[in-house]
């Protein structure tokens, strides 16, 4: 499968040229992001939460305290929503009517599945922490059952789901192009910092090639280039 077929749902209403139905663009957007937002109507309240994730195959990976009303409710099989964004820049044009985002965007719809296996659970977790941090797990204190156990884990299909996405200059009014008026684009992106140790991390232990090549792949742009 290269598109995944769109619904009611997953079907724009506003400016549809920006829409994409193509699986190997959602997962892209999908794997990028950091977080996403992810939000459910559990007896009729309304429930929003940032959430770590991950994605193995084309199942969205959530995990969390068994205390969470949110995936709990999810658990139990409500109606899920989740939402990815990725701004990558700032467009500014010479009116702010004209004024947007370049963005990367997917929204996730359907009902996830309770992840009670513990072979599978315990792999699910190792995959997204992969995903964050790649080659971090092995360098872990490796997981007790019990805090296995205590971790509420859910899968959610991709089967329902869609982009969006802009890039590009300002699409100005043609009678303001020769105005006096800057317009462009200010390109964002995410970087990191040197690594900051625990305060109680006893003297002599040094971050691992996972921490360091995290710190080296969100660098800002200055640092990459001068190494």
């Amino acid at each position: 499968m290269t598109e995944v077929q769109r619904t009611e749902r997953t079907t724009p209403r506003t400016l549809p040229s920006r829409a994409s139905s193509d699986l190997e663009t959602i997962r892209a957007i999908v794997d990028e992001a950091l977080c996403c937002h992810v939000a459910t109507s559990d007896g009729g309240f309304p429930r929003i939460a940032p959430m770590v994730h991950g994605r193995v195959g084309d199942e969205l990976v959530l995990h969390g305290s068994h205390k969470s009303t949110l995936l709990a409710a999810l658990a139990r099989g409500a109606e899920a929503c989740a939402c990815f964004t990725l701004i990558d820049g700032l467009v500014l044009g010479r009116s702010a009517l004209h004024h947007s985002m370049n963005y990367r965007s997917v929204i996730v719809f359907g009902r996830a599945r309770e992840v009670t296996d513990f072979e599978e659970k315990s792999e699910l977790l190792k995959r997204l922490t992969e995903r964050v941090v790649p080659g971090r797990w092995a360098e872990l204190r490796p997981m007790s059952p019990q805090e296995v156990h205590a971790t509420l884990v859910v899968a959610l299909s991709l089967a329902e789901s869609g982009a969006k996405l802009r890039t590009g200059p300002p699409i100005d009014a043609p009678s303001d192009v020769d105005g006096p008026w800057w317009a462009g684009e200010v390109p964002l992106a995410l970087c990191a910092g040197a690594p900051i140790p625990s305060p109680d991390l006893p003297a002599g232990i040094e971050p691992g090639p996972s921490v360091r090549a995290l710190a080296l792949r969100h660098a800002p742009r200055e640092r990459t280039r001068a190494s």
